[in-house]
């Protein structure tokens, strides 16, 4: 949690596939946007710079930004990546709050049911 003028707002690393998908960008500021309305800070490893550090380098500030959130939310396709499954590691070992981003975007999108009130006229 930060406090952001009074008002205690959760962090959350994002986490997904980077590394071999040339749409990694979009995904992850369209997530981002997403938990943002909803009043998160977001850390995201995709406003690294696309080159110019090893794997290990982007590793390795990918987990600072990670330990600094109280919160974890991994894209659909975290399993498919071995940062992201290192993440998914490592933010259970440290106890955070996990979630994953279509469950938890479904239970933002889907509207309760309601039922319509039926008004019975009274016959003379």
């Amino acid at each position: 949690m930060s406090n952001v003028g009074g008002e205690m707002k959760r962090t959350v690393y994002l986490a997904g596939r980077i590394t071999g998908d040339p749409y990694y960008f979009s995904k992850f500021y369209e997530a981002e946007k997403a938990l943002t309305a909803d009043g998160f800070i977001v850390l995201s490893p995709a406003i690294l710079p696309p080159s110019g550090f090893e794997w290990e380098q982007y590793m390795h500030v990918s987990g600072a930004m990670l330990d600094i959130c109280t919160s974890a939310c991994f894209l659909p396709d975290w399993n498919e990546s071995r940062g992201a499954r290192l993440e998914h590691d490592r933010a259970i070992a440290q106890g955070k709050d996990v979630f994953y981003f279509d469950e938890w975007i479904q239970g933002r999108t889907t509207k309760p049911t309601t039922m319509e009130k039926t008004e019975v006229n009274d016959i003379a």
